[in-house]
């Protein structure tokens, strides 16, 4: 007989005894002979034995080989039944909670957080950029504009106030229409480049922020307790 198969009938003891062996149970041949004359195991009209019939006789009046008892199978069965009902009722007590922190609106949809997300990114790009080309001439002008015309037009002006002829203050009129060419022309050149420095400080700021990450969030859910979340599963399962 192949072990561990089951099938429907047994056409004599000595295949019920291979079976019910296989299985675990401590059943001996000369045993098996002796709880058929005593009516333990009966036969069917044919003389063939009912699988159903079987499990029952082991069950009832046979011990397993390691010492177990169907009581134990017994235990184990319902402790396994325990367990899926436990699984059970904490799935319903986790989904009756998201659907009230959903109702509270302590969720929101994925997409439409994303979508949001996105568009003050862009914005606040677009303002970022402006910000260069609006305010680099100005920072320019305040920090190195004062620099450069206390180093080029002031020291030229000075001149020109202590020169004594006329032929002098000509001569450092023109040398300070060029320091005030030169003046502007540095400062022309600054801007453009300050502008593209501020752009890509601001695009790398950008890229650290837009790298994936994971979030926790903590929250505190308000006007439900625990007790009504279980009272609420403790009547949906009703």
């Amino acid at each position: 007989m192949k072990r561990n198969s089951k099938p429907e009938l047994f056409t004599s003891l000595h295949g019920v005894q291979q079976y019910l062996d296989s299985l675990g149970w401590k059943v001996s041949r000369s045993g098996i002979y002796k709880h058929q004359r005593e009516g333990k195991l009966r036969p069917r009209d044919d003389g063939t034995y009912n699988l159903k019939d079987v499990d029952k006789y082991a069950t009832t009046f046979l011990k397993r080989k390691d010492g177990s008892s169907t009581t134990d199978d017994l235990d184990r069965k319902q402790g396994e039944k325990l367990d899926a009902e436990i699984k059970k009722v904490r799935a319903q007590a986790d989904h009756w909670e998201l659907k009230t922190k959903i109702a509270q609106g302590l969720y929101i949809e994925k997409a439409l957080f994303e979508h949001e997300l996105a568009a003050r990114a862009s914005q606040y790009k677009t303002d970022l950029i402006n910000l260069a080309h609006t305010k680099a001439e100005a920072i320019v002008k305040r920090i190195v504009g004062n620099m450069l015309y206390e180093a080029i037009i002031v020291p030229v002006k000075e001149a020109r106030e202590l020169s004594s002829s006329e032929g002098e203050r000509k001569i450092i009129d023109v040398a300070l229409e060029a320091a005030e060419q030169s003046y502007q022309a540095t400062t022309d050149q600054i801007i453009p480049e300050l502008i593209d420095f501020m752009i890509r400080e601001f695009d790398q700021i950008l890229d650290r922020y837009a790298k994936d990450r994971q979030f926790i969030i903590q929250y505190y859910s308000a006007g439900v307790s625990e007790e009504d979340d279980v009272n609420e599963m403790s009547d949906e399962t009703e």
